[in-house]
């Protein structure tokens, strides 16, 4: 069995190198609009979670017993913590 050395084939990789590099380009430029993209997606999820927490706290049901606005109020905390946690870690995920 014999190799054969590619050095010493007689082909032009300018033009596959020069490709190689818009592609490259192509790719980075790609991930960096994907990540845009998911930054965006994320505020818009926190402003929703954050606008469905507020109106569960000021829900007109909870005012009606003490004891539902208590549960009310450390539901919404609880779900504003962890939803917290989570894009943070989505944050960090995209930079």
């Amino acid at each position: 069995m014999t190799t054969t050395d590619t050095h010493t084939l007689d082909v032009d990789f300018g033009p596959y190198e020069e490709a190689a590099k818009r592609i490259s380009g192509l790719n980075d430029r790609m991930a960096d609009s994907w990540k845009a993209a998911a930054g965006t997606a994320l505020d818009v999820y926190e402003r929703s979670v954050n606008s469905l927490v507020d109106l569960s706290k000021t829900s007109p049901w909870t005012a009606q017993l003490r004891w539902t606005a208590s549960v009310a109020q450390l539901q919404a905390t609880f779900l504003r913590e962890v939803h917290s946690a989570q894009v943070r870690a989505a944050r960090q995920l995209l930079s």
